[in-house]
């Protein structure tokens, strides 16, 4: 019982001994000084110094400026050094801040009235001796001064002073400091707006130095004092440098273009100007230290090109060898844009025009494609080769060995220069109707060849030579053929529009209806002799000739050779044909007609090249036409026997030359009524001469210079 009692006892005493907790302090409102004026001061007093006060700014406009107060704990004093004066009309509020909130705000105050540190007062010629222990006034705050690191050269801040003069002590001995605007040396300088900025010489500041800068404007002294740090510099290889001494406080350096596979040159803007700049590669430099300009913009050539999934370092340093920031950028692989040509190809034509990833940091590169198959190419210096490189406006030229055939499908291939790749054969040819944008190429889609003068499905023919009669066992002296043919398809036959490997032999449409007509001026055949029951002679008078007819043609066969489709074709044709000759039939007893006409019906044997695309017309490459009719110019005493006519033309392979014939025989198969003393004699013929595409050869001359 004893024991309890005393037990109770001692707990009572100690609870009742113990002296109560202390109240935390009460969180009071921060109280500004009055009144403000327009200067770069603001000032008060606070009963809370263990918090941050913040001092904002509020502007007549709206705008809001923040900045965080000093703080003198012994005089419960806090200020702000604004970089810009404050103006009359606008607010200031100072805020305390607890645990990151703002928690008790002061009373707003106007500014208004004169400047509180008024700046009347001339500025006095500073001691001889700044740095003698000389009365300092109290009643404003002490300037702002950063902090010093050894090897530093600058020393700025801001001053309650709106003006006056500014000196520099280390270790208690005055120092000789420059004006930046001016350079000029001297132990005092002055400054003005409320903000100072003095240069001492390199290595004059050294590491534990005690700095004190010395603020003086009249009659009244301000100081403050701050011991120079290490030396902030940083590592001269930069590749090296740790993360923890690079600047976060930096916006990140901008690439542009974006760093592709095979870059050569890393280029773009740094938030630092007038500073250094090194791309780097796991630790080592892959480029020379470049500079950076006034805008922050750099341009670095790379030693050797970069590769896809790299990760390149870009280390941009400040002038003063301060202040370091880095981007690290994943090397992405080459992208293409899609590639397109410009300007629809004509046949006869030699120059593709293209629109294709311009060459910039990644240098491309185009191959041209006609019907699937790589064409070649004329390079600017006049040789032949697979590919050209692409303009660094993407608009391109590409001038062809060989011009280009109506009907026949181009395709251009962007590539990046030196990785050539063969696109996939799906994506060539005909059947190609839509761009392709693979990972390491672009292919554009497959355009028709036009007509030079794109009048649909229609082919214009011009023929020159020299024709020559057989009569008499020899022949004749050689006169000139001219002709200009015109064939009009009305139903187009060609090869369907696939791709190579899914048979490129194959046809879509094998059968074909067509109109033609043709003019000569040449020498023709016409039948005269001395009486009627003697055979006739020829003779070969100067004629102007027009032929039309209807052929419908159905391919039989087809083939491809080189980049082009070809077949063979049989059909039925009739013609008919009007002369008039020109010339004279010396020694005739017989006074021939001014006009003949002809007709016949008969087959067509023909070789063509054929398209592609069903809006361009098969070309005639040679043919045979074996016909049967009746022509008035083999006609004697008006007797019109029924005749078989053959006309051919055999081109050379390669060449605009060719190899004709024609021959006009009579017949004994009782067609029409006659006797063999009323037929005229055959007639065969052999031309010699050149055939061109009407639209080529337009396209040719007009290219003369």
């Amino acid at each position: 019982m004893k024991v309890l009692i005393a037990l109770c006892m001692c707990v009572a005493i100690t609870v009742f001994a113990a002296p109560p907790a202390k109240a935390p302090d009460p969180l009071q409102p921060p109280i500004l000084d009055k009144p403000i004026a327009p200067g770069n001061t603001v000032t008060g007093k606070t009963a809370n110094t263990k918090y941050q006060i913040i001092v904002k700014v509020f502007g007549d406009s709206g705008d809001v400026k923040q900045l965080p107060a000093g703080m003198d704990p012994a005089s419960n004093r806090f200020y702000v050094v604004l970089n810009d004066s404050l103006k009359a009309k606008q607010i200031v509020q100072a805020f305390l801040v607890v645990n990151g909130k703002e928690t008790a705000a002061s009373v707003p105050v106007l500014v208004d009235g004169p400047p509180a540190v008024p700046d009347t007062t001339a500025v006095a010629t500073p001691p001889a001796d700044p740095c003698a222990k000389l009365p300092t006034d109290t009643s404003l705050p002490q300037p702002s001064i950063g902090p010093l690191a050894a090897d530093d050269t600058e020393i700025k801040g801001a001053s309650a002073f709106l003006s006056g003069n500014v000196s520099v002590c280390v270790n208690g001995t005055s120092v000789k400091v420059k004006d930046s605007a001016t350079g000029t040396a001297a132990a005092s300088i002055p400054f003005k707006n409320g903000s100072y900025e003095a240069f001492v010489d390199a290595g004059q500041l050294k590491e534990g130095n005690g700095v004190v800068v010395v603020i003086t404007n009249g009659n009244r002294r301000l100081t403050n004092s701050v011991v120079v740090g290490a030396s902030a510099k940083l590592p001269a290889d930069a590749c090296t440098t740790p993360d923890s001494q690079l600047s976060s406080a930096l916006s990140p350096i901008k690439l542009h273009p974006a760093l592709e596979d095979g870059a050569l040159a890393v280029i773009g803007v740094a938030p630092l100007p007038k500073g250094t700049v090194v791309a780097c590669l796991k630790g080592k430099a892959l480029t020379q230290i470049g500079q950076v300009d006034d805008q922050g913009a750099f341009t670095l050539n790379v030693t050797d090109s970069v590769t896809q999934g790299k990760t390149i370092d870009v280390f941009v340093t400040s002038a003063d060898n301060k202040t370091r920031t880095k981007t690290s950028v994943e090397v992405a692989p080459v992208k293409f844009t899609e590639v397109e040509l410009s300007a629809t190809p004509k046949e006869g034509q030699k120059t593709i025009y293209v629109n294709a990833s311009p060459t910039g940091t990644v240098h491309y590169s185009l191959s041209a494609f006609v019907n699937g198959e790589q064409a070649r190419i004329i390079d600017g210096s006049g040789n032949e080769t697979d590919s050209v490189p692409t303009s660094t406006t993407g608009a391109t030229a590409i001038q062809l060995k060989d011009p280009l055939d109506g009907g026949q499908c181009v395709q251009v291939v962007e590539f990046e220069t030196g990785k050539r790749v063969l696109p996939d054969r799906s994506l060539l040819g005909c059947a190609a109707t839509d761009h392709a944008v693979e990972k390491n190429y672009a292919v554009s889609r497959s355009t028709p060849t036009v007509a030079f003068f794109d009048f649909g499905r229609i082919r214009s023919y011009f023929v020159a030579g020299s024709l020559l009669s057989f009569d008499g066992g020899s022949f004749s002296q050689p006169s000139v053929f001219l002709a200009l043919n015109a064939n009009r398809n009305w139903i187009w036959g060609g090869m369907t529009p696939v791709t190579k490997d899914a048979g490129i032999e194959q046809t879509g449409h094998r059968f074909m209806f067509d109109t033609f007509f043709e003019a000569r001026l040449t020498t023709v055949p016409v039948a005269v002799g001395a009486t009627p029951t003697l055979q006739s002679t020829l003779t070969s008078p100067k004629a102007g000739e027009l032929v039309g007819g209807v052929s419908a043609p159905i391919i039989v066969a087809t083939w491809s050779h080189g980049k082009d489709p070809y077949g063979f074709t049989v059909g039925p044709i009739a013609k008919v044909g009007f002369l008039t000759p020109v010339g004279s039939t010396t020694g005739a007893t017989v006074t021939p007609q001014s006009f003949y006409t002809n007709y016949g019906f008969g087959t067509r044997l023909g070789f063509q090249k054929l398209t592609y695309s069903s809006n361009i017309a098969p070309e005639t490459i040679s043919y045979i036409d074996v016909v049967s009719g009746r022509f008035s110019n083999f006609d004697l005493n008006h007797m019109r026997p029924w005749r078989f006519a053959f006309e051919g033309l055999l081109k050379v392979p390669s060449t605009p030359l060719f190899v004709g014939f024609s021959a006009n025989i009579h017949q004994n198969f009782g067609l029409g009524k006659g006797n063999p003393a009323s037929n005229a004699r055959d007639d065969l013929r052999f031309l010699f001469g050149a055939k061109f595409d009407a639209g080529k050869l337009f396209d040719a001359i007009g290219q003369i210079k």
